[in-house]
């Protein structure tokens, strides 16, 4: 739970920030699979109508950090200029730089696309 409340803080933070108009960093070099909880919930429901038994990946398009928060900041009607991008590198951070998922097993399953 400490961790989930200090996610928050700090995306609430970074909200506010770009709100009064300042600079906010994400990295240019992470790599996550975001989705939106409606696509995976359709893409759940679709694979309970297969067979298929095991680990499958159902997840959205391969962004990095600061792709999905520059365009999350403009549909949400805030400057998405003030989004820049940053480097896990340069900042010697040691955090996991990609975290993308395969649903290459999803398409062929269900004909998942990435939400």
């Amino acid at each position: 739970d400490d961790q989930i409340n200090k996610f928050d803080k700090r995306e609430f933070q970074l909200l506010n920030q770009v709100k009064n108009g300042k600079i906010v960093y994400f990295f240019k070099d992470a790599y996550r699979s975001p989705i939106l909880v409606s696509a995976l919930a359709k893409a759940i429901w679709r694979l309970l109508d297969t067979d298929f038994v095991g680990i499958i990946h159902l997840a959205g398009k391969r962004k990095s950090i600061y792709q999905f928060n520059k365009t999350f900041f403009k549909k949400l009607g805030l400057d998405f200029k003030l989004i820049k991008p940053n480097s896990i590198k340069k900042n010697n951070h040691n955090i996991a730089p990609d975290t993308s998922l395969n649903t290459d097993l999803a398409a062929e399953l269900i004909d998942f696309k990435h939400g």
